[in-house]
């Protein structure tokens, strides 16, 4: 019961936190914290849009009801909402009634008492024949009772006693307090209202979505505090919350997630507004806990309108690209790689590239390093072979880094191209970073490499292999990197060509590499001679302005900063990048993003990787628009653009296809289901994108989306069940395609879980997609 109580103390805090920083006029809040604690932005939204949802509903009922009306809130705790409609004239007529637990209403009785300001809106005692020690405060439009909602006769009583009428139009408030209670209890709640109040309204905030990775983490948070949420997974949706009322006799219900509520309720500029009260970057997060929050308004007769707005489906999500048919299941499965000697990759917001043709390159975001959780300076070298990994810290003077929500593109010489990001909201990476293998490091690889036999049995990931040939011929798969970004980190869909590279290895991966250091191919790949592999054009030597080396067990690599010219676009993060043979030469396309002015940009640039020339790019035809968080595709010389959050910060469905060689944009129709969503990474093989995770708006947690680029085919494919001692996030990572064994390495991803504290995903692990091509 202490532990509930606490609750109450947190979450006050939080609210007034969220008051101080402007998203809420409320004057009330401070006489009831010691101090204030300012919280983080993602806290402060996530406690503005409680406290906005239940002031728009008790606004609207005061406004439907001129005459005599009750508010009762049980579980009140701290709650100001008395205090400030009173102040406001908006209580006339109507009695405000606040329960809970005896001990608390003690400690807000005295609070309240020190305060003149709270005093001079009680307003007169009343006169009672008898007194209680259940009515703490008992004034004409103010009643303060202390009961345990468990024992619903002594809160009849005490009810009746405090004057209230049972038939007078009335609200019943419960804000996060029956979501403690055992599900007997609770259900005995619900029913005794419908029972007792003859014309009603019971309005439910609480949490919602319990089995998926955030669900079970926030449970498992509210179990370590000692406020486990009891009645979750008795009542896990919306539906399932809906039916316990109306089987409780309510006659009809509606409810809504914090999402539907916040981009359909709260018009644009109040949208606006909440924008530029704090540094926001974490859109990922704010989604998914407003997925997680639900409220819930039952009423007792059908003659009471709704207290949500005129027509409630207009709360509902309209996607007109997509096909609302339910994802298919059983066909994706993850395959964990336990080995003690494969170290765990967590962070988030980061980059991976195709390091040489030979290595995975992690780049940036934000995870752990020096024992605690900060945006990392440490850049990791994968070998996919034998999924070892070295690290090593950068410690360079006036280098612009640590870079979160960055993209990097791989480019055909092995070369990986790193473009924008930012360390904070408020400060932007400016520059382009190279990193390149140095060609005098055969030794350390081959080293490396001859341990990969051993190292392989004990792994669960299986063989790579694929005909040299293929790669060699392939016409639609260079080395690029995919990445998006997402919130405090940003998908990255690593290349194709990366892709070709690591599957071009056959059984037993050391010998074929050892034997084939003479061996050359078209498109470089992992097999090829390390030399001619990380070969520089010498036009790079012109346009590189400063050099370091760094060096790790694997091999030794270089970082470059380029030196740009031309039409140098805004410095940004969260955009998408894609490089393409752009008029005979390799460029690199960049789209969106965002800045600290602007939340969504449109404009297209293209940069030519030899010269480090830019051009703005002007495409014709249907106009993707304003994009962030979304990603680019290289599909037989063309670029598909998909998905992101559009200018109103509402993830995307639609498909864009641009002609390089007209310069001209065209909108995929989408025949099938294809689920909106950001932060995801995305991959194209053959004629199929193939889309991994990313963050929605419904409840259909994204999983594997797999797309016909020719007909606009589409399928969804939902994840397997989550593990609680394994959680997964979809979001913010990056992913390898194995093309030859029709497998995703995905690399990190995560993010922060609202107040609960931040999830980093144990990766690398692999998703076996081979049912989801057939």
């Amino acid at each position: 019961m202490l532990q509930v109580q606490g609750t109450n103390d947190s979450s006050i805090i939080s609210k007034y936190s969220m008051v101080t920083q402007g998203y809420f006029e409320d004057p009330y809040y401070e006489y009831f914290v010691n101090k204030c604690q300012r919280r983080a932005p993602l806290i402060n939204r996530g406690y503005y849009i409680r406290v906005k949802t239940i002031d728009h509903i008790l606004r609207k009922f005061l406004l439907q009801h001129q005459g005599s009306k009750q508010i009762i809130s049980i579980g009140a705790g701290f709650d100001t909402s008395f205090f400030r409609l009173k102040s406001t004239g908006q209580l006339e007529n109507t009695i405000f009634v606040e329960i809970d637990f005896p001990e608390l209403v003690k400690r807000k009785h005295a609070l309240i008492s020190n305060q003149p300001a709270l005093q001079q809106l009680l307003g007169e005692k009343e006169v009672c024949s008898e007194k209680s020690p259940l009515l703490e405060i008992n004034t004409v439009d103010y009643k303060l009772l202390g009961v345990d909602l468990t024992q619903l006769n002594i809160l009849d009583a005490a009810l009746r006693m405090a004057g209230v009428d049972f038939d007078l139009p009335t609200v019943i408030l419960s804000e996060c307090v029956l979501t403690y209670m055992t599900r007997r209890c609770s259900t005995s709640v619900v029913g005794w209202g419908s029972e007792t109040f003859a014309n009603s309204i019971f309005v439910l905030y609480e949490q919602i979505n319990p089995h998926d990775a955030f669900g079970m983490f926030m449970q498992h948070h509210f179990h370590i505090v000692g406020s486990p949420l009891k009645c979750i997974n008795s009542y896990p949706t919306i539906e399932s919350q809906k039916q316990r009322f109306l089987h409780q006799g309510w006659n009809w219900c509606e409810a809504y997630d914090m999402n539907q509520f916040y981009c359909n309720l709260i018009d644009q500029s109040e949208r606006d507004r909440v924008e530029k009260l704090e540094p926001f970057d974490e859109h990922e997060e704010w989604h998914v806990k407003c997925n997680h929050y639900m409220v819930l308004l039952a009423y007792s007769s059908p003659s009471i309108s709704s207290l949500m707005c005129a027509d409630p489906k207009l709360l509902d999500f309209k996607y007109p690209t997509i096909n609302r048919n339910p994802p298919v299941s059983n066909k994706v499965n993850i395959e964990f790689l336990n080995n003690e000697d494969i170290p765990f990759v967590k962070r988030f917001s980061h980059i991976t590239g195709n390091l040489g043709n030979r290595f995975i390159v992690i780049f940036g975001g934000f995870g752990e390093q020096d024992g605690r959780h900060q945006r990392l300076t440490e850049i990791g070298i994968y070998n996919p072979i034998n999924h070892k990994m070295c690290s090593t810290q950068l410690k360079i003077p006036d280098f612009d880094f640590p870079r979160m929500h960055l993209s990097a593109a791989s480019l055909k010489d092995g070369r990986v191209m790193i473009i924008g990001g930012r360390n904070s909201p408020f400060k932007v990476s400016n520059g382009i970073i190279v990193i390149s293998l140095r060609s005098t490091e055969t030794d350390k690889m081959t080293n490396e490499l001859s341990k990969c036999d051993i190292v392989k049995k004990n792994s669960q990931s299986s063989n790579i292999s694929l005909d040299e040939n293929k790669i060699c011929d392939s016409e639609t798969r260079d080395s690029t990197v995919y990445t998006h970004k997402n919130e405090e980190s940003e998908s990255n869909l690593p290349s194709n060509k990366l892709n070709e590279s690591f599957n071009n290895i056959e059984q037993n991966p050391c010998e074929r590499v050892l034997n084939s250091i003479s061996e050359s191919c078209e498109n470089t790949n992992i097999s090829t001679n390390l030399n001619s592999a990380t070969e520089i054009v010498p036009e790079f030597n012109q346009i590189a302005q400063d050099s370091w080396t760094e060096e790790t067990e694997f091999c030794d690599f270089q970082l470059t900063l380029l030196k740009e010219s031309g039409d140098v676009p805004e410095p940004r993060w969260r955009h998408a990048v894609c490089n393409v043979i752009y008029q005979g030469v390799e460029h690199v396309i960049v789209y969106g993003g965002r800045t600290m002015a602007d939340l969504t940009l449109n404009d297209c640039n293209i940069l030519n990787t030899v010269t480090g020339e830019w051009k703005k790019l002007c495409g014709s035809g249907d106009d993707p628009g304003p994009r962030q968080s979304h990603t680019l595709c290289l599909w037989n010389n063309e670029v598909v653009l998909y998905g992101g959050l559009n200018d109103q910060l509402l993830p995307s469905s639609d498909i864009y296809i641009l002609n390089l060689d007209l310069l001209s944009w065209r909108k995929l129709e989408i025949q099938g289901t294809l689920y909106p969503r950001y932060s995801h990474s995305c991959h194209v093989v053959n004629n199929q994108m193939i889309v991994i995770g990313g963050v929605n708006l419904t409840h259909d947690t994204p999983g594997v989306a797999v797309v016909n680029l020719i007909n606009g085919e589409s399928v969804e494919y939902s994840l397997p069940s989550m593990d609680k001692n394994n959680l997964i996030l979809f979001h913010q990572h990056s992913s390898v395609m194995l093309e030859e064994d029709k497998k995703i390495l995905v690399i990190g991803g995560g993010g922060n879980c609202f107040s609960f504290g931040t999830h980093l995903n144990k990766t690398p692990f692999l998703l076996d997609i081979k049912q989801c091509l057939v």
